[in-house]
């Protein structure tokens, strides 16, 4: 756990590399039991729980997910989607679609492209995903994450490479 997507991509490699120089090639890597804690002290876990279900919660988990796409790890298992204050998907007691519902829908669009496109990025704290289906329609997520709360706005400038017609989607603004 954590709220450091830097440290999550370290330890991806970590265990890749440790994996590898044992002979362990082949052995599949799992980013296991996941999910954004800001620390596990009364303060900072109220606070952790209460994010998991706000934007920043969504914002952690999609760029987790989008990070590690280019790394060589075969599995994410976010923790968790049963209604419990580790949930930032599904509402305790009503079982409503929170905003982290959202990331864990979009990854899943990704399994109805033909391909993944990796997408270049410059700016900090911005995470994409992006891939094309069959017909040649891209798909894009993109999101910003920072652990400051007080972080000004992000400005950044997407090139898809092509003209066309886009949907833009927010999930908060």
């Amino acid at each position: 756990y954590g709220q450091d997507v830097r440290k999550y991509i370290d330890k991806v490699k970590c265990v890749r590399a440790l994996l590898d120089k044992n002979g362990y090639t082949e052995t599949e890597s799992l980013l296991n039991v996941w999910n954004y804690v800001r620390g596990w002290d009364d303060n900072n876990i109220v606070y952790s729980h209460e994010q998991r279900r706000k934007i920043k919660g969504a914002a952690f988990s999609l760029a987790v997910m989008s990070a590690c796409q280019y790394e060589d790890v075969d599995m994410l298992m976010y923790y968790d989607t049963r209604p419990s204050p580790f949930c930032g998907a599904f509402d305790l007691y009503t079982y409503e679609k929170l905003k982290g519902y959202y990331p864990l829908y979009w990854y899943g669009m990704f399994y109805d492209m033909d391909a993944w496109i990796k997408a270049e990025n410059s700016a900090d704290n911005i995470y994409s995903l992006c891939g094309v289906d069959k017909n040649g329609k891209v798909l894009a997520v993109i999101t910003h994450y920072t652990e400051n709360d007080y972080a000004e706005n992000k400005q950044i400038n997407i090139d898809f490479g092509k003209t066309g017609k886009y949907e833009i989607y927010l999930l908060d603004d």
